[in-house]
């Protein structure tokens, strides 16, 4: 039940990848705009909006302007629950606290998105490298104060391991 659970979650999320993408290297970022066609732009229901099965129903198409659909949305909604199953599997086996895996979870997303903006323009937009940032970090600087279990496999090139007295308060001021 797990598995099934993060595959849907993790295919929502990839169904949301390259729309976001999209929308920020076509510079017409709206949080409240709805989903819709990228020819006709009309607003997609909530059924033709749920990840893999609504592209096999439609068969790809757009329900209104019946213009074919890009395969990457169903490629990246396939990844993405792709990647959730390995992220439950991974944190299973590791043993991860709930924090580090949402924070490994929105770092993958974020970089994801990040693809997809270099896979579309070749460019990759400022807000989103610095947004990766904090995320890259964050699980560094918990295991290092001891809030989380291990620093071991820090996405920050083992910067914990080249500053062996970053846990202790006093060494910050010395």
């Amino acid at each position: 039940m797990r598995f099934i659970l993060a595959f849907c979650l993790g295919a929502c999320l990839g169904s949301f990848v390259p729309c976001l993408a999209h929308q920020l290297v076509f510079d017409h970022f709206n949080w409240r705009a709805r989903s819709s066609c990228d020819y006709c732009h009309h607003p997609l229901s909530w059924k033709e909006l749920i990840p893999l099965i609504s592209q096999a129903l439609l068969h790809s198409r757009c329900p209104y302007c019946h213009h074919v659909i890009s395969s990457i949305y169903w490629q990246s909604e396939l990844a993405g629950g792709s990647l959730a199953i390995g992220v439950v599997l991974i944190a299973a086996y590791q043993a991860w606290s709930p924090t580090r895996i949402c924070l490994y979870s929105i770092l993958l997303a974020l970089l994801a998105v990040m693809a997809a903006c270099d896979l579309w323009a070749y460019w990759v937009p400022d807000i989103l490298q610095l947004a990766c940032l904090p995320f890259s970090f964050f699980p560094c600087l918990l295991s290092n104060l001891g809030w989380l279990e291990d620093a071991g496999d820090c996405p920050c090139l083992g910067l914990s391991h080249l500053t062996p007295n970053f846990a202790s308060p006093l060494a910050w001021r010395s």
